[in-house]
């Protein structure tokens, strides 16, 4: 199976030396969803935005299809690659419609006028992210989870190769948070390849095909999630104490720490 996106040895560090990501190496493939976690400050986000190209490796590269992400026209890399950063904050007068529109952008030239094609695209994505009731309205009205759903519809909407999103549950609530882990699941069925920031352990297990797990910007363990989320290695790396069962109807791996309150009344 050919790979869309790999990080070869990727270094990098801030000007101010308070990070640094140590010689990270990853294949991503079609048809699969990965998950990047690990504690705040690990390297999730830097990772990311250094498979994007918005981040430059100081050693190693990255390659899409082969080729240096840097070969590529951005519009072009566009057409493959979608991003959405976490916690954006745009200030759009459009509607939600138009945002989603946005997605659109890489194919178009001249005008950049939408056509038939790109309106059934917008229609699907509306449809798929539960965002349809919300389509007439301006996007500046809309709550922070509703933007969030929005602005996933409009990454959607480019119809890339590989879909990069940092925190994409963020400001949902569990019915929408996992409506978004559910449908990325989905179009990673269809082919398409997905690598997805997250804090929440217990969905990237239930959802993720595998896991990549980074601790103070090195790849601790990367594997299937029962193999990754471990006690004792999650225990270790978050500096907490937690306990690794099995869900019970899916039998995927389910956190839970162990707090002074499970401990006392466990004693």
């Amino acid at each position: 199976m050919q790979k869309i996106l790999s990080t070869v040895n990727c270094s990098f560090a801030y000007n101010n030396g308070q990070f640094q990501l140590d010689g990270v190496s990853l294949d991503i493939y079609p048809g699969r969803l990965f998950g990047i976690v690990g504690p705040n400050g690990s390297g999730k986000s830097t990772l990311l935005r250094i498979m994007t190209g918005i981040l430059n490796p100081d050693e190693g590269g990255v390659s899409l299809y082969g080729e240096e992400v840097k070969s590529y026209h951005r519009r072009q890399f566009a057409q493959e690659v979608a991003f959405l950063p976490q916690n954006p904050s745009p200030s759009f007068d459009l509607t939600v419609r138009e945002v989603v529109g946005l997605g659109r952008y890489p194919y178009k030239k001249g005008l950049g006028l939408l056509d038939k094609t790109d309106e059934l695209v917008i229609d699907r994505t509306l449809e798929d992210t539960e965002c349809t009731p919300l389509a007439g309205r301006y996007f500046s009205t809309l709550s922070g989870g509703e933007r969030q759903r929005v602005l996933v519809a409009s990454v959607l909407a480019q119809e890339p190769s590989l879909l990069l999103l940092d925190e994409p549950g963020a400001s949902l609530d569990i019915h929408h948070k996992s409506h978004v882990f559910d449908l990325l699941w989905a179009l990673s069925r269809r082919g398409i390849g997905v690598v997805v920031v997250t804090h929440d352990l217990n969905l990237a297990a239930e959802f993720c095909d595998e896991l990549i797990l980074l601790s103070d910007g090195k790849v601790v363990e990367t594997g299937k999630p029962e193999e990754v989320m471990t006690g004792s290695l999650l225990s270790q790396i978050y500096d907490a104490e937690l306990q690794v069962i099995k869900h019970p109807l899916t039998q995927s791996p389910m956190v839970n720490v162990m707090g002074k309150k499970i401990n006392e009344g466990n004693g």
